[in-house]
């Protein structure tokens, strides 16, 4: 497959569709798993092209805990995406379920809007609260 004209990096990019065109041609046979662990194994940082199911189902991620597995009151048991980065010196926020409907009322009535307990309690008793 090497010709002079992909010997260097201004030949490759005069070339590129060409260059293109030949790995489309390689990398079709190819197993895409078996490729991608060829290709690291010599060196290339090469990842299969993943789609949704691929990326959570993925061995690196999961080692590396990028996946939460959390209880969710609504649905269950689940595994939510962990944080996408991480900073020097500050801890990560447990990964936990979103919020459902009337969850932070009391929080929010009490510290916000300055309800006593007795009101969010009649609140609560009254229905207008869930």
């Amino acid at each position: 497959m090497a010709t002079a004209q992909f010997e260097t990096l201004v030949g490759r990019l005069r070339n590129r569709d060409a260059l293109d065109a030949l790995l489309c041609e390689w990398t079709r046979r190819q197993d895409a798993v078996a490729l991608e662990q060829r290709l690291q194994k010599s060196g290339v940082p090469a990842h299969v092209v993943s789609q949704d199911l691929d990326i959570f189902q993925d061995a690196d991620l999961r080692h590396e805990g990028f996946y939460r597995d959390v209880f969710d009151p609504v649905i269950g048991a689940t595994s939510l995406a962990g944080p996408q980065f991480s900073l020097l010196g500050t801890p990560h926020v447990e990964t936990r379920a979103g919020p459902t409907i009337g969850d932070n009322a009391e929080d929010i009535l009490s510290r916000l809007c300055g309800r006593s307990p007795a009101e969010i309690e009649n609140l609560t008793q009254n229905g207008v609260l869930v």
